[in-house]
Parts: C-alpha cells; sequence; structure tokens
C-alpha cells in the first residue's frame, strides 16, 4: 500500500510555542509535532488520505493568526516509503534534522534509507524544498544526541550538511 501524502511542516509563532503544538496535536492530520529551538519555535509531521486534504488543512493554517510564517515541505516519495510504519518518538531528548545531500557523492534516496538503519533515527523522508532529507532523531541524553549527529548521521556518505532544530522537553 503506498503511503499517504506527507508534509514537515516549520512554523514560526506568535505565541508560545508549547502551547501551539499542544492544540495542533488534536488536529487528526498531524501524526508528530514539538517546539524547538532555533528559527522556528515549533514542527509537525502531518498525513491525510489526500494530497488535496491535505493542501487545503495546511492552506487553513496559514490563516491562524498565531502562525507569522509556515515552511511545509512536503514528502517526496520512495519506493521504501511502503515498509514505513506509524514512528513512535519516546526519548528524553528529541532533534529534528534538516539534512542536504551532495547528490554528487550519494543519491538522497540512499541517504534516506542508511539514516533510517542508524540507531536513535526514528524517522527519515526524503523532501521537496531546500533540505533533501528530514530525520527524527531521540536519545537518553544530550551527550548521546551529540554522539548520535555528529557521529552516526554527519559522516554518512552523502551528507553534506545539515541543520539540528532540537526540541524542547516535554512540558510537565
Amino acid at each position: 500500500m503506498a503511503p499517504r501524502p506527507a508534509s514537515f511542516l516549520l512554523f514560526r509563532l506568535r505565541r508560545d510555542g508549547y502551547k501551539f503544538v499542544g492544540g495542533l496535536r488534536a488536529s487528526p492530520h498531524v501524526r508528530w509535532a514539538a517546539p524547538v529551538y532555533g528559527p522556528f519555535q515549533a514542527v509537525a509531521y502531518a498525513e491525510a488520505a489526500s494530497q488535496q486534504a491535505l493542501t487545503t488543512w495546511i492552506e487553513s493554517l496559514r490563516e491562524l493568526p498565531e502562525i507569522s510564517d509556515l515552511d511545509a515541505r512536503a514528502v517526496k516519495p520512495i519506493p521504501e516509503d511502503h515498509e514505513l510504519g506509524d514512528f513512535h518518538v519516546s526519548g528524553p531528548e528529541r532533534s529534528v534534522l534538516l539534512i542536504d545531500v551532495d547528490y554528487r557523492e550519494e543519491k538522497e534516496r540512499v541517504v534516506t534509507l542508511k539514516l533510517r538503519e542508524v540507531p536513535g533515527v526514528v524517522f527519515a523522508r526524503a523532501m521537496w524544498g531546500p533540505a533533501d532529507v528530514i530525520a527524527i532523531v531521540e536519545a537518553p541524553d544530550h551527550e548521546a544526541m551529540r554522539n548520535l549527529i555528529c557521529d552516526r548521521v554527519k559522516v554518512l556518505a552523502g551528507v553534506r550538511s545539515n541543520t539540528t532544530l532540537y526540541c524542547y522537553p516535554d512540558s510537565d
């Protein structure tokens, strides 16, 4: 079965990221969302039954006054995506990696598949837009997160660079 149409969403907000993400998670389209440090205040992964339904929902988000900017990165399906199941993020430390691939060294499809094999990478998808691959990674602590990103992800053949969006800890 083909995977559902999906997008990663990167939000710049005019309000508290925790509160925004709490409301966002209530959407039936959102599979995962988190507030993050950096130029964006929140990230989300969303799916829908059809591309039209996803597009309509994303465009409705753009009208919300608390969103100052929404960067929607559509998933670029690869044949192996049919093997993807739902992902579960449970580690205390989480990050979203926006990965640029050097296509002269390796294809983005191959980088995506290699990332899926790295322990600690809970989800990786090829994307349209400035980042070629987006991955969600998790680790038990800050040092393990650094080691995962620096020693396991950045050294993969074809990874030119990455931007790390470090997730806020879960609110109590």
